[in-house]
């Protein structure tokens, strides 16, 4: 896994050790990797886990057409959208083109590095 540097590696391994989750889970390290690599998305990370990614999941499953809303940023939805999109391609609401698209530097980087560590690039 490539971090953006220490504090984006510092933060993702409190998540992990947070959730207190014994075993390793791909998809949610994946929505890990990209709520401590984005300050927004870091500091919004209470709400985005409280209702549970898995219920967000079944909710996008419920509905063909949702794109994850919410109070973000558009930066910070493209990337949720990105996890979701990592989490199960069949959820897949924007492309990645769309994602990719004016995010700022540090965001591409940080969701190139996911798409890396999702296919096992490193």
């Amino acid at each position: 896994m490539e971090f953006l540097d220490k504090t984006h590696e510092e933060r993702f391994l409190y998540m992990e050790k947070e959730s207190g989750k014994t075993k390793k889970n791909k998809e949610y390290e994946i929505l890990y990797f990209i709520i401590a690599g984005n300050d927004g998305l870091w500091d919004k990370r209470s709400h985005i886990l409280s209702e549970s990614f898995d219920e967000l999941i079944v909710d996008l499953e419920n509905d063909k057409n949702r794109c994850v809303t919410g109070p973000f940023d558009n930066s910070e939805r493209k990337l949720l959208n990105l996890a979701v999109n990592m989490f199960n391609i069949r959820l897949a609401k924007m492309a990645l083109a769309e994602i990719m698209y004016d995010l700022d530097p540090r965001d591409q980087k940080l969701a190139f590095n996911l798409i890396k560590f999702k296919y096992n690039m490193n």
